[in-house]
């Protein structure tokens, strides 16, 4: 339950110095318009995500398939209060890999309804982070959304909990040695945390 997107060139937040996602005495004027951003998008997911159900409850008491239309909207108004800060590409990428992931025919009924703050923390996450190649899309069984790139045996798996936590598992090759990592991190700590693992051929186009 995945899809692959061709992906488009732009600059990646990865090829850049990292920024807390919360200004600090002498944080740059760029860290606090990034902070700023990333809080104004918080706010507006969780303002309109509260009267739907923010803690993902969904009614079980319906048909799978109502279940699984009503969350597809719900996630929809979301890309949509973002939309201003997605380039065409990922936004395309986004509902079309939602209509894949909820397509009533193709679900695993071990899995749960996807979650809310899950896909908070994936928007939020794409504008900070800002990936210039389109990942795999896909849901754990737990509900939680998961991204992955691939590179021949390279991969970066990251997974969106609530409360712009990510918790993420790398496996690259370099200078021949096969090294590995994983963890839990905030959304703004991921580029440090990942980088002694020269992330940029997963993560970034002509690399």
């Amino acid at each position: 339950m995945s899809v692959q997107v061709v992906p488009s060139r732009s600059r990646s937040m990865l090829t850049r110095r990292p920024v807390a996602s919360e200004s600090s005495p002498g944080a740059s004027e760029a860290s606090v318009k990034i902070a700023g951003k990333l809080r104004g998008i918080k706010d507006s997911l969780l303002m309109t995500s509260a009267p739907l159900g923010v803690s993902s409850d969904v009614n079980r008491s319906a048909p799978l398939a109502e279940q699984l239309r009503n969350r597809n909207s719900e996630l929809k108004r979301m890309i949509a209060i973002v939309a201003m800060h997605l380039d065409d590409a990922w936004r395309n990428m986004l509902l079309s890999s939602l209509d894949r992931l909820l397509d009533s025919d193709d679900w695993d009924d071990g899995f749960d309804v996807p979650d809310l703050q899950s896909f908070s923390t994936l928007l939020r996450a794409i504008v900070y982070l800002h990936p210039t190649k389109r990942p795999g899309v896909g849901l754990s069984q737990r509900g939680t959304f998961l991204s992955a790139w691939r590179q021949e045996s390279d991969r970066l798996v990251l997974e969106y909990l609530p409360e712009d936590e990510i918790r993420w598992v790398i496996n690259r090759t370099i200078d021949g040695e096969k090294e590995s990592g994983a963890g839990t991190s905030q959304i703004h700590r991921i580029p440090e945390v990942i980088a002694p693992y020269h992330p940029e051929p997963l993560f970034n186009d002509g690399i």
